[in-house]
């Protein structure tokens, strides 16, 4: 008798424990959570978890949460750290609403519907497509196809991870008329870009998801122009040396970055002394 209630004892407690781990589980509630290698800001990124990605707490040690990272599939799960501000204790209960409320016919657990982004100790600036739109600031022209600029360009982290190369390409439309006279231009700058920056992360776990970065440009701007005078026409085509600077910060949202942009652009054309300088202030997204 005695026997079978201290087996009884030795079952119950393994099964609660068991239940206590698995319902121990972090959700993240910051963008783009760094899981590090080390309890510590310094330590080697491993991770960029999502915001919403859930995982199995491991132990706590002081700020830092030892965590299980859910690894390729046939292989054994590895560990990493996040910090506590960037996430949130959560029952096992919670875990199972969750996933009911995201798809009903989930796969098992494990499988995150939001995929992670991988990062290593090499982990780059920024990179991908973006698509910006700038206003004017100065020097003060009217008309609205002089006052806005598109802009549209890619970014490539290298190696270094506080720096990026990549292209942009400003195209735009002009076109004027009065009485007989009219006159038309299509053009575009087209810079190869040199930038470098930090993310705030590094420094302040909570604002991982800013980074602020400076960058300039050189190139060139093609511009082809058509004139009507009566029954003349005549048009050129011109190609004039280009130079931009760029100061700004993009922000993580969840799925692609917001860019804020104070952008200086020069054009050097013979006929104009000295060359004007166009300052615009862009906003834009990256993907």
């Amino acid at each position: 008798m005695k026997k079978t209630i201290l087996l009884f004892s030795i079952l119950t407690f393994f099964c609660s424990v068991s239940f206590a781990a698995e319902a121990e589980k972090l959700r993240v509630t910051g963008n783009h959570a760094n899981l590090r290698s080390q309890p510590d800001l310094d330590a080697e990124i491993v991770l960029k978890a999502a915001k919403g990605d859930v995982f199995s707490i491991v132990s706590k040690e002081g700020n830092w949460y030892k965590i299980l990272i859910p690894a390729a599939p046939g292989s054994q799960a590895t560990e990493a750290f996040i910090h506590s501000t960037l996430g949130e204790i959560i029952g096992l209960e919670d875990v199972s609403d969750q996933n009911v409320r995201k798809n009903p016919a989930r796969k098992p657990a494990g499988k995150s519907k939001t995929p992670l982004r991988v990062t290593r100790g090499d982990e780059k600036l920024f990179s991908g497509f973006y698509a910006k739109l700038g206003l004017l600031t100065s020097p003060k022209v009217d008309g609205l196809g002089d006052r806005w600029l598109l802009d549209f360009g890619r970014d490539w982290g290298i190696l270094n991870p506080f720096l990026a190369a990549g292209f942009e390409v400003q195209p735009y439309y002009r076109h004027f008329s009065s009485g007989d006279f009219t006159d038309s231009i299509l053009g575009a700058n087209i810079f190869a870009n040199a930038k470098g920056g930090v993310n705030i992360g590094r420094f302040v776990e909570k604002l991982n998801f800013l980074t602020p970065y400076a960058g300039f440009g050189l190139g060139g701007a093609f511009i082809k122009s058509s004139s009507k005078l009566g029954e003349d026409k005549f048009g050129r085509t011109n190609f004039y040396f280009a130079w931009h600077l760029l100061f700004g910060f993009e922000v993580a949202l969840k799925r692609m970055d917001l860019i804020l942009e104070l952008q200086t652009v020069k054009v050097s054309v013979p006929e104009t002394s000295p060359d004007a300088a166009q300052h615009f202030l862009m906003v834009g997204l990256r993907f």
